[in-house]
């Protein structure tokens, strides 16, 4: 059996034993529920979080807030990135994004209803775009969100208490 074949039963046997459902809790959990949900390691949607600033998050909030400064904007055809995509001759790569650099505001008409743009872009990298180890470690970081850190809580005290320790990183995702 060769590679793509392995790969593709392996993630066929994955989807049988754990399905495709979602579970979603109303309310955050207490630090025990949620080390149970890191123990099985399933998707959870957490609703009921109360992160004051994030209600008045729209595009002209992040537009003003983010103002000139350069962010890292993932561009794929497809939305999919950092994942196995076949070639049109049907060779199977490990892709990552094209990076883009912009302003919030670029990357918001680009997203917005209106853009007659094909390709789509988002928020996905995982190097602490808020907050960095650096920050947890008390380095000076350099965050491209910076300015958006009053709005973003640096760690959530049920998931600290879980894991035993602060994030090694916070990122916005989009």
């Amino acid at each position: 059996m060769d590679l793509p074949s392995v790969l593709s039963h392996l993630s066929a046997e994955y989807h049988d034993l754990n399905g495709d459902h979602i579970d979603v809790l109303e309310e955050p959990p207490t630090a025990l529920e949620f080390s149970r949900l890191v123990h099985i390691s399933r998707p959870v949607l957490i609703r009921g979080m109360q992160i004051p600033s994030v209600r008045f998050w729209d595009d002209e909030y992040l537009a003003a807030t983010m103002g000139e400064t350069q962010i890292s904007v993932a561009v794929t055809p497809n939305g999919r990135a950092d994942a196995v995509t076949r070639s049109p001759v049907g060779k199977l790569y490990f892709v990552e994004p094209h990076v883009e650099k912009m302003k919030m505001s670029e990357l918001l008409g680009k997203v917005s209803y209106e853009s007659e743009d094909q390709e789509i872009y988002y928020l996905q990298s995982q190097n602490g775009n808020v907050y960095s180890s650096s920050y947890f470690e008390g380095i000076s970081d350099n965050s491209e969100f910076e300015s958006m850190r009053p709005d973003i809580p640096s760690e959530i005290p049920w998931c600290s208490e879980a894991l035993g320790r602060s994030p090694d990183a916070v990122n916005l995702w989009s």
